[in-house]
């Protein structure tokens, strides 16, 4: 079952596509200027709901761990949580009694963890392969069970948008190709489903 965040950011693709995708595409691939320029509006436009999706996926398995060790429940997200960032986040355990706080020294170090990965998850600059491993490898995702062409596909998209995002029209090299715009977003937004199995295995 997908997500009330990926049904949300399905719903934006749709309002994008019919605001700015043509309803028909050229048999040729040749566009006028104002379809290339609505192309560019698309693409720029859902890299940003993709890169909101995607930091919002993060914040909600955070969310999520610390739920759970509210219950003093823990799971491999939290385990890798405190894996890459404990050493940075605590630097030293309690020795003496007049040391202890009202919260364990376990339970503080997960929430320090927990609280810089939702920094770096708010700084977060792109859809890129790197981008996502970055957001996702510190609360449990196994990469090794993702999709190699979603990671590609992301890999793409974000470059395809640097190229165009703070270019005149007349300045671009490659104009986006809407019918390929189409194909390619849909074709991300069909493996984020499987994405997030990936990423919801970490919480067990």
């Amino acid at each position: 079952m997908r997500s009330r965040i990926l049904i949300n950011l399905d719903k934006r693709y749709w309002y994008l596509r019919c605001k700015y995708l043509p309803k028909n595409f050229s048999k040729t691939g040749t566009y006028s200027n104002e379809q290339y320029t609505d192309a560019i509006a698309f693409r720029v436009l859902f890299h940003a709901e993709l890169e909101t999706y995607l930091e919002a996926v993060a914040l909600s398995i955070l969310s999520q761990i610390i739920s759970l060790s509210n219950k003093e429940k823990y799971c491999r997200a939290s385990s890798a949580l405190m894996t890459i960032f404990k050493t940075e986040k605590m630097h030293g355990f309690p020795t003496q009694k007049d040391e202890f706080k009202d919260k364990s020294f376990f339970k503080r170090t997960l929430d320090a963890c927990a609280a810089e990965m939702r920094r770096r998850v708010e700084n977060n600059k792109g859809v890129r392969a790197p981008n996502l491993l970055a957001m996702f490898l510190p609360i449990g995702l196994d990469e090794t069970e993702l999709d190699e062409q979603l990671l590609i596909d992301l890999s793409t998209f974000g470059s395809q948008r640097g190229d165009v995002a703070h270019k005149a029209l007349s300045a671009i090299v490659n104009l986006p190709d809407p019918k390929e715009e189409k194909i390619l977003a849909e074709r991300i937004i069909l493996a984020l489903s499987d994405f997030e199995k990936c990423v919801s295995k970490a919480l067990s």
